[in-house]
């Protein structure tokens, strides 16, 4: 409690993003890649991306924000 909240975290080369399983959310999450692509100079590869949602998720709720991130797959949930 009333701690920073962890949103990101920076590898060598990958990051992990956290956010609200929302599409708003994923719009600005589209829009903050494209950003960071246009400042680098470098692509995000979606083939090479994945996304993991929470088990209480929603199936439509999962694919629209697949698609609203253009068309990035959702990888299943392990233990």
């Amino acid at each position: 409690r009333h701690r920073l909240a962890l949103t990101h975290l920076f590898f060598a080369d990958a990051t992990l993003v956290l956010c609200k399983a929302s599409k708003n959310e994923a719009y600005k999450l589209k829009d903050i890649l494209y950003q960071c692509e246009k400042d680098s100079g470098q692509l995000i590869n979606l083939k090479k991306s994945s996304i993991l949602f929470s088990k209480n998720t929603k199936t439509r709720l999962k694919e629209s924000i697949c698609i609203a991130l253009g068309g990035i797959q959702p990888v299943s949930q392990g233990k």
